[in-house]
């Protein structure tokens, strides 16, 4: 018995190796492998260069992403505050490791990072993940890695070009993410989203290069916010949106609703949590609760007082809904 208990234990494996303990269950971290899997990683990225214009450290709200299709190499450059050289190479290889943590009530400081786990995620999944980081103090370096480990040339000093500020990440996937099969109108489209979620104004340059080698330029630009969401799942607007906006200092959230004449079929509802699209989530049950119980009450206990024959239900009320909900929380909780 007591050999059998000693061999049961021989059997535990500790990975004290953090890039081995992430590319031995990647999807954990990731969400899902293959496509979503890359794509989660591309947001991740994305997501930080937004977080700098959210959080006012950019004189201006551009990014530049260039995608190419036919290997999946991504390119994302702000001209942000760029990241301290002396902590550079810690900030991608030490999981937990954020800016994230320090935010407080009333700052309006709804940036997506919470873990401080993304990009170093990011780097530990992709085949090369290169990082450029331009300083405002006219400093700036680079570290590369391959396959998450930084390569021996390690930290790089290097030249900073008059009035340059920012970062410039570039990575590829490795094969430990699976399968992919993603275009450049998929990355267009998960950027667009983004952009839209981000303050009004920015503005985000899109080059990419098709599978067949052709290349594109896209100019994505946040003019009105959510308003724009709508109209890619509503055809013909019942009446113009209407628009909820709330924030008590640790939440903000927003809605932007209407019905579609034209497609009066079951309730369609995209929504974001951080920044994070979701399907569906407490954020998205609270709003179809609100919205069935006023129009439930109105309708039955108001408008149709009088008529005995005639009452709406639930899925009156979710016929036909098209609406946009976003979250941001201060101290969001995951629960996948």
């Amino acid at each position: 018995m007591a050999e059998a208990k000693i061999k049961a234990q021989e059997k535990i494996q500790i990975i004290e190796d953090p890039v081995k303990a992430v590319r031995q269950t990647p999807d954990m971290y990731v969400g899902q492998l293959n496509s979503k899997g890359f794509l989660n990683m591309y947001r991740e990225i994305l997501q930080n260069s937004l977080d700098e214009i959210i959080k006012g450290h950019t004189l201006d709200k551009n990014i530049t992403v260039s995608f190419d299709a036919r290997n999946y190499t991504v390119i994302i450059e702000d001209n942000g505050q760029g990241i301290d050289l002396n902590v550079l190479e810690k900030v991608f290889t030490v999981l937990h490791s954020s800016s994230n943590y320090n935010k407080t009530a009333g700052s309006g400081n709804y940036s997506s990072g919470k873990n401080g786990v993304g990009a170093t995620i990011t780097n530990f999944l992709s085949r090369f993940f290169v990082v450029e980081s331009y300083r405002m103090d006219g400093t700036a370096g680079k570290v590369e890695f391959e396959e998450g480990y930084i390569t021996k040339k390690g930290f790089q000093k290097i030249k900073c070009p008059k009035d340059k500020h920012g970062l410039v990440v570039s990575f590829a996937p490795s094969e430990i993410v699976g399968d992919i099969d993603v275009d450049d109108v998929a990355v267009e489209e998960l950027t667009w989203q983004l952009c839209h979620l981000c303050s009004i104004g920015t503005r985000i340059t899109y080059n990419a290069i098709t599978r067949t080698g052709m290349k594109r330029k896209v100019i994505i630009e946040n003019k009105r916010g959510i308003n724009e969401m709508l109209g890619k799942i509503c055809e013909k607007p019942l009446f113009d949106p209407v628009y909820f906006e709330f924030d008590n200092g640790t939440m903000e959230f927003e809605c932007l609703f209407t019905y579609d004449l034209k497609n009066m079929d079951e309730a369609e509802i995209t929504s974001f949590a951080n920044m994070c699209p979701t399907l569906g989530g407490t954020h998205v049950d609270g709003f179809l609760d609100a919205i069935i119980k006023y129009f439930r009450d109105y309708m039955n206990k108001i408008y149709l007082v009088n008529n005995k024959k005639l009452s709406v239900n639930a899925q009156d009320i979710r016929t036909g809904l098209r609406a946009v909900v976003e979250c941001k929380h201060l101290f969001p909780l995951f629960t996948g």
